[in-house]
């Protein structure tokens, strides 16, 4: 779970509330070393993505991994290894991932200049 205030003091009170009703209802605890309180400004790394009151951003080491898959993936496709089917879907998937955060201008410049290369 992520939450953004602009108050510190009102994280801290969600956070106990959280933890009590955590403990009390499923006998479990909060990671201590998962639980942050973070400023909004630096944003907050969460599945691959950093993540910010107004904005998600893909991370950089995410996108240099999904270029180097990609030049992979068609010089797997180039050289036979794999079909245009199986191309087309590693590409979608990728997209896919990079939908979710605010990536229009990487999808457009970053990403489909690679599809020329086929």
């Amino acid at each position: 779970m992520v939450f953004f205030s602009d108050s510190r003091e009102y994280l801290k009170k969600m956070l106990r509330l959280i933890e009590e009703f955590i403990e009390n209802n499923l006998n479990l605890k909060l990671n201590s070393r998962a639980t942050v309180l973070n400023s909004g400004l630096h944003g907050l790394p969460f599945l691959g993505y950093r993540v910010f009151p107004n904005l998600i951003r893909v991370k950089k080491e995410n996108l240099v991994r999904i270029k180097r898959r990609i030049c992979k993936r068609l010089s797997d496709y180039n050289n036979g290894r794999i079909s245009e089917d199986k191309l087309v879907m590693s590409v979608r998937s990728w997209f896919e991932y990079l939908g979710f955060a605010n990536s229009l201008n990487i999808r457009s410049s970053y990403i489909i200049p690679w599809a020329g290369v086929v």
